[in-house]
């Protein structure tokens, strides 16, 4: 009789890196399209915008190589919520650029290491790789439909990077380790 070996899956953290996306998004353009609308003319809000997607499209690449190389992704999920958050919260005194530019790393790098922690898990087929995408859709749906969801995002989001990520080691069936 064969043992029983349960299958290793991920769907719980593409479900919880789905739902961080949506917030993270979320955040992002409650950052850019209420808060920063408050604080600079049209024009400037417009070049802001463009400097926010060139930079996380861009950066993607660059947190990509990095993201395939590291072991503990989830680290790196941490850590563009850092940079997502501090842009958020950071006092437009600062600076309106550089709020923008914390946003677009902390973008590029959140979804450059949850992309590559949901790849590894499903052996590298791409199945599991929409639901995060799709989030990132929701989550700039929602902070426009209702702004306050952006302030509460950006505390979900935080929240939902706290735990580890124990998907990292795969666990091995002991069956496969029995002597025969």
């Amino acid at each position: 009789m064969k043992p029983y070996c349960p299958e290793t899956s991920g769907a719980s953290m593409v479900t919880r890196y789905t739902l961080m996306s949506l917030t993270a998004e979320a955040a992002a353009a409650t950052l850019i399209l209420s808060i920063l609308r408050r604080h600079v003319s049209g024009d400037r809000l417009i070049l802001l915008i463009l400097l926010y997607n060139i930079l996380s499209v861009g950066l993607r690449v660059l947190f990509s190589l990095l993201a395939d190389n590291v072991s503990e992704k989830h680290a790196g999920v941490r850590l563009s919520v850092l940079l997502l958050v501090g842009g958020f919260v950071s006092p437009v005194a600062l600076g309106v650029t550089l709020k923008v530019v914390l946003a677009a790393a902390g973008i590029a790098a959140f979804h450059a290491f949850a992309f590559s922690s949901v790849l590894a898990r499903s052996d590298f087929r791409a199945r599991d790789v929409g639901f995060p995408a799709a989030g990132a859709a929701l989550g700039t749906f929602f902070s426009r439909a209702y702004p306050f969801f952006g302030y509460l995002a950006a505390l979900l989001c935080l929240m939902l990077a706290i735990p580890g990520d124990s998907g990292d080691s795969r666990p091995v069936c002991l069956a496969h380790r029995l002597p025969r």
